[in-house]
């Protein structure tokens, strides 16, 4: 495979993301904020229309390197859709995420997280 993920990718199990704020602009590095979810993960298979659409929209903005990829057999294109997730804005700024909700985090809230 392309890439070690793949294969658990491929599995179809939950998967976690983040998205973290740079150290560079940060004060405290443990300190910035940062978005992470639990996916449920879909493959987007090379004969759907989907892919498709994909294929051209990422060609036009990534170039020809697409095009190389794309014809790679073990090239997979993942669909990953949020179930909940957790927000941090700060030290002692914790929201939890779940559909459209967004609920601040408590102390109780966080003992529970880690002991889990």
């Amino acid at each position: 495979m392309l890439s070690p993920h793949t294969t658990h990718l491929a599995a179809k199990k939950p998967t976690g993301i983040m998205i973290i704020g740079d150290e560079q602009g940060a004060p405290q590095v443990l300190g910035r904020k940062r978005v992470s979810y639990t996916c449920d993960v879909h493959e987007i298979f090379r004969e759907s229309e989907s892919c498709h659409l994909l294929y051209e929209q990422f060609t036009t903005k990534f170039g020809g390197i697409m095009e190389v990829l794309f014809e790679l057999p073990d090239f997979h294109v993942f669909c990953l859709r949020p179930i909940s997730g957790r927000y941090i804005a700060g030290f002692g700024k914790a929201y939890t995420l779940k559909g459209d909700s967004i609920a601040p985090m408590g102390p109780n809230d966080i003992r529970k997280t880690a002991g889990s």
